[in-house]
């Protein structure tokens, strides 16, 4: 059929590519409806869809409810809306835009919901359920209007690719996660409501909370327990995985922010990127020590002196496969063999923690 399509209650499952008819005249869901996807369909890009409301018993206007399923066409809020995944991935590769104002934006279910359009949103989004929403536009910012983004509790939001969120947007972790990967973001100010976490995932990525010149901080009232995890930047700044907060007052008060597997963190002032801007790092006060790969290496701490693996004097390995181990786990008159490949626990800070091995 070539006619328009209106969802005003319960729900309309489509299963069916064609489903919803020609894309002539579009489909628009009423508030409180909903519009289910399954059967690992593609929705075409000409057809257009408009949304309202928190969808039947909360699912969302547009529910995936199985399968990995596609609506290519754009979709306009017409109201405060919910997007939802009940289980497999729903991706949204049309443009989100609004109608008659700012709109809000949430999301709920278990599975995964992926957009990968441009937004023209400009209200406030949450995050919510347990699926993780990928952010992934590589030509433009899926949020790039938003005025603010919470992350709701057990609830994770996942960067896929870089610059896909208004740098005036504020972020609020209420006890869920935002997993950045290998992926770089900026936005006005970071605050925090109860514990919650920030995921680097080892793979290289600088966040950064620029605030307001002279008067905003970028980091904001950190309630509860802040955890970065996977993070594997450099103790001395400017390493490939980094945290940057503006603070016009001076340093910024990060006691309740904590490294997994390092500890407690501490600020270091970052003039290279402009006044009061400053990294958020872990705290370590150990030394450092060069292990070289090559050959075994035991340390003494009463001599101060390394020897190979047949007890004799060696100079200390700095060669170009080299690994900086830090922290003080040799007790003094006690040499430790470090033999190739094995894991190294470091004991700083007062918690011990195995920081990576010999390559």
């Amino acid at each position: 059929y070539t006619g328009s399509t209106l969802v005003s209650y319960g729900t309309l499952v489509a299963a069916n590519a064609g489903a919803l008819g020609t894309t002539d005249a579009g489909t628009t869901v009423a508030s409180g409806a909903t519009l289910a996807l399954q059967g690992n369909i593609t929705v075409a890009a000409g057809e257009t869809l408009t949304v309202s409301g928190t969808g039947a018993s909360g699912v969302g206007a547009i529910e995936n409810r199985s399968g990995d399923n596609t609506f290519a066409g754009p979709v306009t809020l017409a109201a405060n809306t919910t997007l939802g995944a009940t289980a497999g991935t729903l991706t949204l590769s049309g443009a989100l835009a609004e109608s008659g104002g700012a709109r809000d934006l949430a999301t709920t279910g278990a599975g995964n919901l992926v957009l990968t359009a441009a937004s023209s949103v400009s209200g406030a989004v949450t995050i919510g359920g347990t699926g993780i929403p990928p952010l992934a536009n590589s030509s433009g910012q899926v949020f790039g209007s938003v005025s603010g983004i919470t992350i709701s509790s057990s609830a994770t939001l996942a960067l896929g690719a870089s610059n896909q969120i208004n740098d005036s947007a504020n972020l609020t972790l209420s006890g869920g996660t935002l997993n950045v990967g290998s992926f770089s973001e900026t936005m006005r100010q970071l605050s925090q409501t109860t514990a919650s976490a920030i995921d680097y995932l080892n793979d290289g990525s600088v966040l950064r909370f620029n605030g307001v010149n002279g008067s905003v901080s970028g980091l904001g009232t950190v309630t509860g327990t802040l955890t970065i995890a996977n993070w594997a930047g450099s103790l001395q700044g400017s390493g490939t995985e980094q945290l940057i907060v503006y603070s016009p007052s001076g340093a910024p008060t990060v006691t309740n922010i904590t490294f997994a597997d390092w500890g407690a963190a501490t600020t270091l002032a970052r003039a290279d990127l402009g006044a009061n801007y400053y990294e958020i790092l872990p705290t370590f006060t150990a030394t450092y020590w060069h292990l070289d790969s090559a050959t075994s290496q035991t340390w003494n701490n009463d001599t101060g002196t390394w020897s190979n693996s047949t007890g004799v004097a060696a100079t200390q390995p700095n060669t170009a496969n080299a690994i900086v181990i830090l922290g003080d786990i040799q007790t003094a008159g006690t040499p430790t063999a470090l033999a190739n490949n094995q894991i190294i626990d470091v004991n700083g800070s007062g918690a011990a923690r195995t920081i990576g091995k010999l390559l």
